[in-house]
């Protein structure tokens, strides 16, 4: 993985919006959900990039789902809106 920041907004913000997720994932706390982020980052499965110079970093988690790491400027950002290729 290259120098890619993990911003805590970020990770606050999924455990807060996106409860789906920290309930797939089986987590309860940032610093768990921060290390399987940066595991995603370490050790994607798929990584894809669009004109915007955003990569997206998937990372299987179990037979139905994906984990979507959105980075851009080498920070882990919100995905704002859909930009599919």
């Amino acid at each position: 993985m290259q120098d890619i920041e993990v911003p805590d907004e970020v990770i606050k913000h999924i455990l807060r919006k996106h409860r789906d997720i920290a309930l797939i994932l089986n987590i309860k706390d940032v610093n768990k959900l921060k290390h399987i982020i940066i595991d995603a980052l370490s050790r994607p499965d798929e990584v894809y990039s669009d004109k915007y110079r955003v990569k997206y970093f998937l990372k299987r988690i179990d037979e139905e789902h994906w984990l979507n790491v959105v980075v851009q400027e080498d920070i882990v950002r919100k995905f704002r809106r859909k930009r599919w290729l």
